[in-house]
Order: C-alpha cells, then sequence, then structure tokens
C-alpha cells in the first residue's frame, strides 16, 4: 500500500513537471509544427522571457523608422512589424527588403530595458 502511495505521487509528480516544461516552451518560443510564430507584441511584454533566445518571426520589414517599444543599437538598425508591435533588427535586411513580407531568423537580446533582435538569416515570404 505505501509503495503504491509512493508511486502515485511520483507519477502526479512527472506529469504536473512535463506540463510546466511544455507551457515554459511555448513562452519561450519554441515551437512545435502545430503551434504558430511567435508575435512581436509577445516578445516585447515579456522580453526577460525571450532573452538570448533564437526566435523565428513572420513580419513586414518597414526600414528606418520609429519604434517606440524597441531600442537602436546601430544607426543601420530598420525596423520589422507585424499586427502586434515593432521591434528594432541588426544586420541582414538590405534596403532592397524594405516593405516585403519576410520570415526573419535571429535572436532577441534587451539593452535599457528593451527588446531588439539580432538578425541570423531572413527568407522573402512569398
Amino acid at each position: 500500500m505505501k509503495n503504491r502511495i509512493i508511486f502515485l505521487c511520483l507519477v502526479a509528480f512527472l506529469f504536473s513537471a512535463l506540463s510546466c516544461v511544455r507551457k515554459e516552451e511555448m513562452i519561450l518560443g519554441k515551437f512545435t509544427q502545430k503551434e504558430t510564430f511567435p508575435k512581436i507584441g509577445t516578445i516585447i511584454s515579456l522580453s526577460e522571457n525571450f532573452t538570448g533566445k533564437k526566435v523565428v518571426l513572420k513580419v513586414r520589414c518597414l526600414g528606418w523608422r520609429d519604434c517606440p517599444d524597441s531600442v537602436m543599437v546601430t544607426r543601420s538598425d530598420v525596423v520589422i512589424a507585424d499586427d502586434t508591435g515593432c521591434i528594432y533588427v541588426k544586420g541582414g535586411l538590405r534596403r532592397n527588403l524594405w516593405g516585403k513580407q519576410l520570415i526573419v531568423h535571429g535572436t532577441v537580446h534587451v539593452l535599457k530595458g528593451k527588446p531588439y533582435m539580432e538578425v541570423d538569416s531572413v527568407e522573402v515570404k512569398e
């Protein structure tokens, strides 16, 4: 009887631990095939959870614009946006990409309490 109670407690603990990991994976931008890309508004509001994390975003490149919820690192940084907000990106977005729909792979960083993204690669979305 005592062994059965210990076993059931262990199983319950493992199930609760696994559900926490799955929730954390969603918050940190580790998405499965069934889940969507993170939104910029989520990155802005939970920037401490995304700091140092690789993300993939579906966005439009706006070029040199103002973006009050993000921080510019260099003068050549440009703005990307989705329907929830905008963020400055460092590197990888040349002028021929401005105004286009993109899939941007990169890493989120925080400077002065505001997020920005360093670009690893870019795909033009058809």
